[in-house]
């Protein structure tokens, strides 16, 4: 079923007006007719299933058919990801909105060649929710991550809470596995990973991340590339405690 993200879907509402983006994608784009029924979410769980009545390109009218929440089913994850240089940030968001991701935090590290103007990252954070919101869209999810503003390390790493800490660092003496619970402790468990930039991270800074409650692991016995090194991760945390397997 074609599903779309309106932020400001209200449950009282029988039918409305779609706004124009949306509007003209499913009539220019995909060229829907009236009748053709799809869902719309609100980002937060909230969904409702529609059937479209008439339209132009900047104004379709739907009815509403059912509403209903959606729970995530996925374990909350927060990816901390050193920034890397050129677009590779924009596939780290992609792919892991489609694993699952709740949380995008953009860190700066030592070795980090993706740092962006202060001037620019208001539109670098425009286009990052675009792509968050896109892969959500494509792979059904009715829950969008969030994606914070980049941050310093010491800033991102002290105001994670999430109960179980990862950093992944080449040089660790303890592999993922062997610290990985049976089982999640509550249904609000929360696990943080943090991944290195391309150049890697180095040893002050995973010292660093210990003082914040992080353990430092190793990935097997490859050395991944930034943007891989999150999606292997967080397949594998997925299977074992969300929704993937």
């Amino acid at each position: 079923m074609r599903r779309f993200f309106v932020p400001s879907l209200n449950q009282n509402d029988q039918s409305f007006t779609l706004p124009a983006d949306i509007s003209h994608h499913i009539i220019t784009v995909l060229r829907l007719r009236p009748g053709d029924i799809f869902d719309l979410c609100d980002g937060a769980g909230l969904c409702c299933r529609v059937a479209l009545e008439d339209g132009t390109p900047k104004r379709a009218h739907v009815r509403v058919l059912e509403w209903r929440p959606e729970a995530e089913t996925a374990v909350p994850i927060e990816l901390l990801q050193g920034m890397p240089k050129g677009e590779r940030f924009d596939l780290v968001l992609q792919k892991n909105t489609e694993l699952g991701v709740s949380n995008f935090v953009p860190v700066y590290t030592g070795r980090c060649q993706g740092r962006i103007a202060a001037t620019k990252v208001d539109k670098k954070l425009q286009r990052w929710s675009k792509i968050v919101r896109e892969a959500a869209r494509q792979s059904g999810r009715s829950w969008l991550p969030r994606v914070d503003r980049p941050r310093e390390l010491e800033e991102a790493l002290k105001n994670c809470a999430a109960s179980l800490r990862l950093v992944l660092w080449e040089e660790a003496g303890v592999e993922l596995s062997s610290i990985l619970p049976q089982q999640l402790e509550s249904t609000d468990f929360g696990i943080a990973v943090f991944v290195g930039p391309e150049g890697g991270l180095t040893g002050a800074e995973v010292e660093c991340a210990e003082q914040y409650g992080f353990i430092p692991v190793r990935f097997g016995p490859r050395i991944l590339r930034t943007e891989t090194a999150g999606f292997g991760v967080v397949a594998v945390l997925q299977y074992l405690y969300g929704d993937t397997g």
